[in-house]
């Protein structure tokens, strides 16, 4: 097999997302609008609103408060992120698994359902969280101590 030009790789890459649209957008709307719900109800019910309302109407009152008065009032607003960023994470694996799959098996020359594609991505969603968490673990520590 010859190397492809950029042109057919993204003619030959365009041609599938013709093919596919539906199973994904299906999918991604079955991921993230749960998600999506999930974070607002997690800013509602932390009002973690507060937080945000307080920096933005008045920063440079904010600006003169100890960094530990400001630590507590953040308390939850960076939990409400911390919460929303792992909900939203969850769905990404579930959309990429199910990418992957309508992709492979397009690039096949079978045709892709997104049930199918939906059932892979959920046998296989365990596994890839716990990679992806493995992942961030290293990464997060890193950032941590200040590299």
């Amino acid at each position: 097999m010859l190397p492809r030009t950029l042109g057919e790789v993204l003619a030959f890459a365009t041609g599938i997302l013709t093919r596919v649209w539906r199973p994904l957008g299906i999918s991604a709307l079955i991921a993230f609008i749960p998600a999506g719900v999930v974070s607002a109800l997690t800013f509602r019910w932390l009002r973690a609103d507060e937080f945000l309302q307080l920096v933005l109407g008045d920063p440079a009152g904010v600006r003169n408060l100890p960094g530990d008065v400001i630590l507590e009032l953040s308390r939850p607003f960076l939990t409400a992120v911390l919460i929303g960023l792992v909900v939203q994470g969850i769905a990404a694996v579930y959309v990429f698994l199910v990418s992957h799959r309508v992709a492979t098996v397009e690039m096949s020359g079978a045709t892709a359902t997104g049930t199918e594609a939906r059932r892979f991505a959920a046998r296989r969603a365990a596994k890839a969280f716990l990679a992806v968490a493995l992942g961030a673990v290293p990464a997060i520590a890193v950032l941590a101590a200040g590299f």
